[in-house]
């Protein structure tokens, strides 16, 4: 038994004890009050009735026996009540007290009815005294109360009563001695000690009652003392029991948490692990089949392709699934088109329903025209694996996918997955969002998978604040209806964040040296069998502080770097190349991470695109036709017999980016200017200063006058079009070297490159700004 429970016994006692005392007390000083209203009447009225007898002495009026009998009734009366507390059980502190009290008024009024017996005895004798006085006196046969009254004064008087006979002398002398004694004891009938012994009484038995109260209300108070001290230490005791409890349940999260964290960052390490061999795996398989001319190997390739592209997609989910339990998984907020989002869908899931002889039939979306806000991958990632289940779970008929835009009332996007599948039962539709749970058991050995693919699906839609439904026939199929609360707009703008390449192609990339940096010798003869076509010299470091001592006496076009290495990691190497080496070569870095604050930290250390393993072909050339621009300026600096200094297009984290002056134009700022005007305008001005750059560099590059002036020309008019006074400045005085046949000071060039580019990354802040507000306007 606890502390708590005894105390809490202990009050109850207590409390019951001191209740049944105050009850007790309470009945007593109901009882005292009760005999003290008793005695108060008794007393009262034989004061009444002795003030009765004296007046009856003085006027007689009243009968004698009367009085007589009403002081034996209250004779009886004092005796009854005496009788009836002593008699009554009793439990009180002042029973003894009380009884003596009662007592004693008893007694004082049975000696005052004595008294008044007597009294009354000697009036009655000394009536019928002087009434036998009277009737032998001849005063006639009837006397008058007058006549009787002066009689008796002359007997008192002792006056001459010669009309008296002489027989009745002993009569008068009899009266005489009478009315003397009703005189002495009217004289004791008169005393104060007669009526006090009422008040006295009734003072005792008041005290006794204010005794009594004082004693409830000591014990009420003791009562609630001892109740507000086990409130207040229940109260506390509690508090502190709450705290230990809120700190134990808060050990218990921080252990979960930890547990959780281990258990994530143990999913995404041993998926970087597996990732990394099933980055060779699949490079050499490509190689393999790119290579050979024999139809049976091409087949034995794809096997392995497939093989390790399901072995991705598995590994893919259980990194998705542990950033979503972690919450490392941030969602994007940037336009895109429908076409963006099909397309990759399409291209990727109809071979495989097609290979099932399966009509997947997703809208087609040619105009770029209407532009949903939001995240276009996990949007992407998330209706891929709902057509991919739709497919697997489908082995005849055909899967629907529609896309339904509303604009007006709840704005966003319905989209609908719908499947002539194998369907599932009611019962089972609550597990299906359920992590590593299928609607079956045997789903996983007939179907593969993890069970994580709607789970993830479910927690993307919530992440996005949108709403997932399912219903099911089983034997006929599913559907799926998604609701994302994507902000659609109409506006004849394209917001993309990427420029696309001015070259369509990568033959440019002929003949350009590029520095790769990998510990692991399958990836690297993977990578280099992707480079090959790219590049006429790939030079290999096994890590880190190999790749600094080759970049210290050798330039490249470009370095392809793995991050996770011995000695030096990529991050590390990437901000040594760029601090301390100060190069400004374009680095391609590449993982297998895939948690976003991986890549986040490769790109703030410098790189300039990050590539996800396994390495991909179509990613690798997607990433040098992005990057195509600054790979050629890079080219220049080695370009033998060449007296000119190159210009360079420096990243944005070289650039004094507030030395921008397009948030303080005029022209921009202008406020009869719409939303989509600005976009407009920013949209135009980010593909001209680009262009303008490219133009200016390929022009100097040359040593052409008469391209610079061109360039410099088209920069000094959109300058002045939006009142970029410094670029205007640094164009005008460039232009006037170039009038007067001299090349332009290359350090003035090279500022005015800078310029423009700080000016290009504002342009492309600002549009960013402008499209996040389309969603609160």
């Amino acid at each position: 038994m606890n502390l708590t429970k005894i105390l809490f016994s202990l009050a109850s006692v207590l409390s019951l004890s001191i209740g049944t005392l105050v009850y007790f007390l309470y009945q007593e000083h109901k009882q005292i009050t009760e005999y003290y209203s008793s005695i108060s009447s008794l007393g009262h009225e034989i004061i009444e009735v002795r003030d009765a007898v004296t007046n009856h002495a003085l006027s007689p009026q009243l009968d004698p026996y009367f009085l007589n009998a009403e002081i034996v009734n209250l004779e009886k009366e004092s005796k009854g009540l005496l009788s009836s507390y002593q008699k009554t059980p009793k439990l009180g502190l002042y029973n003894k007290q009380t009884n003596e009290v009662l007592t004693q008024f008893h007694q004082s009024l049975l000696a005052l009815s004595e008294t008044l017996d007597k009294v009354v005895g000697l009036i009655i004798v000394k009536d019928a005294l002087l009434t036998s006085v009277i009737e032998h006196v001849e005063l006639g046969t009837e006397s008058s109360d007058l006549e009787r009254d002066i009689i008796a004064k002359k007997i008192h008087q002792n006056a001459s009563l010669d009309y008296i006979p002489a027989k009745l002398k002993s009569t008068v002398s009899t009266f005489k001695q009478v009315d003397s004694q009703r005189r002495a004891l009217f004289a004791s009938l008169l005393s104060p000690k007669n009526s006090e012994f009422v008040e006295h009484s009734e003072k005792q038995l008041r005290q006794q009652a204010v005794n009594v109260q004082n004693k409830i209300f000591q014990l009420l108070a003791t009562l609630a003392i001892v109740v507000s001290a086990f409130v207040i230490y229940t109260y506390v005791h509690r508090l502190q029991e709450l705290k230990r409890n809120n700190h134990a349940y808060q050990e218990a999260i921080d252990r979960t948490e930890k547990a959780n964290h281990a258990k994530s960052i143990f999913l995404a390490t041993m998926s970087h692990e597996l990732r990394t061999p099933m980055s060779g795996v699949l490079g050499v398989a490509q190689m393999i089949r790119e290579d050979t001319n024999e139809s049976r190997t091409k087949e034995h390739a794809d096997i392995i392709i497939n093989s390790g592209n399901h072995l991705v997609t598995l590994l893919n989910d259980i990194l998705d699934f542990s950033k979503v339990e972690e919450g490392k998984l941030e969602l994007e907020h940037t336009p895109f088109s429908l076409r963006e989002l099909v397309q990759p869908l399409e291209s990727t899931l109809l071979p495989l329903a097609q290979k099932k002889n399966i009509t997947l039939t997703i809208p087609h979306y040619p105009s770029d025209d209407l532009k949903l806000v939001g995240d276009v991958a996990r949007t992407r990632q998330l209706l891929f694996n709902l057509i991919g289940n739709a497919i697997k779970f489908t082995q005849q008929g055909k899967v629907e996918v529609n896309i339904q835009i509303n604009d007006s009332g709840s704005v966003g996007v319905l989209f609908t997955v719908t499947d002539t599948g194998i369907g599932i039962e009611d019962d089972k539709l609550n597990n299906i969002f359920i992590p590593f749970e299928q609607a079956e058991l045997s789903t996983t050995r007939k179907f593969g998978g993890t069970g994580l693919g709607l789970s993830i699906v479910k927690k993307l839609v919530d992440l996005m604040e949108g709403d997932i439904s399912v219903s099911s026939r089983v034997g006929y199929g599913s559907k799926f209806d998604i609701f994302l609360p994507l902000e659609v707009q109409q506006d004849r703008v394209d917001l993309s964040n990427i420029e696309e390449a001015s070259l369509n192609n990568t033959e440019h990339l002929h003949k350009k040296r590029i520095l790769l940096v990998e510990d692991n010798r399958v990836n690297a003869v993977v990578a280099k069998g992707f480079l090959k076509d790219y590049a006429q010299d790939i030079t290999w470091a096994e890590d880190g502080l190999q790749a600094l001592e080759v970049l210290e006496n050798e330039q490249f076009d470009l370095i392809v770097i793995d991050n996770h290495m011995p000695n030096l990691s990529g991050v590390e190497t990437i901000k040594r190349i760029r601090e301390k080496l100060k190069l400004d070569t374009v680095i391609f870095a590449y993982t297998a991470d895939v948690f976003k604050e991986a890549h986040d930290s490769l790109i703030d250390a410098g790189a300039n695109f990050v590539l996800t393993k396994p390495l991909q072909k179509p990613s690798l050339e997607l990433a040098l036709k992005q990057f195509s621009r600054e790979i050629l300026a890079s080219s220049h600096q080695e370009i033998e017999g060449n007296t000119v200094v190159p210009l360079i297009r420096h990243p944005a984290s070289q650039l004094a980016l507030t030395e921008e002056e397009l948030s303080a134009s005029a022209s921009f700022n202008d406020p009869s200017l719409s939303r989509v005007t600005k976009l407009e305008l920013l949209i135009g001005l980010k593909t001209k200063l680009n262009a303008l750059t490219d133009q200016l560099i390929e022009a100097y590059s040359s040593s052409s006058l008469e391209l610079l002036i061109e360039a410099l020309s088209q920069i000094e008019t959109s300058s002045s079009e939006l009142e970029l006074e410094e670029v205007l400045a640094l164009t005008k005085v460039a232009k006037e070297s170039c009038e007067n046949s001299e090349l332009p000071n290359v350090e003035h060039l090279q500022q005015l490159i800078n310029r423009m580019l700080v000016n290009l990354h504002q342009a492309q802040r600002l549009t960013l700004e402008l499209s996040h507000s389309t969603k609160h306007a």
